[in-house]
């Protein structure tokens, strides 16, 4: 029941940084480094709606219950039986 509701808020949270970047942007202001390295000028813009959009990806999985198998799969080859759910 919890992995419900986390996994709505996390979802709801990046729809809004999704469908409200610009308030984000207003709000939280721009940052630089994005601005400098996509050379263009909605570089924050662009990060904003990709963390909202990871957001809701990673609140979907945790709502389902996918979010520990997904990170074991992406990151089990890398860190080794860490990150195992048999351990």
């Amino acid at each position: 029941m919890e992995n419900l509701v986390v996994g709505i808020i996390m979802a709801g949270i990046g729809f809004l940084m999704l469908k409200f970047t610009l308030w984000f942007v207003t709000n939280f202001g721009r940052i630089d480094w994005f601005e400098r390295h996509l050379r263009t000028w909605g570089g924050t813009f662009l990060f904003y709606k990709l963390i909202g959009i990871m957001l809701s990806f990673f609140g979907i999985l945790h709502m389902v219950g996918l979010l520990e198998p997904f990170l074991t799969w992406i990151l089990g080859s890398t860190f080794g039986p860490v990150f195992s759910p048999t351990i």
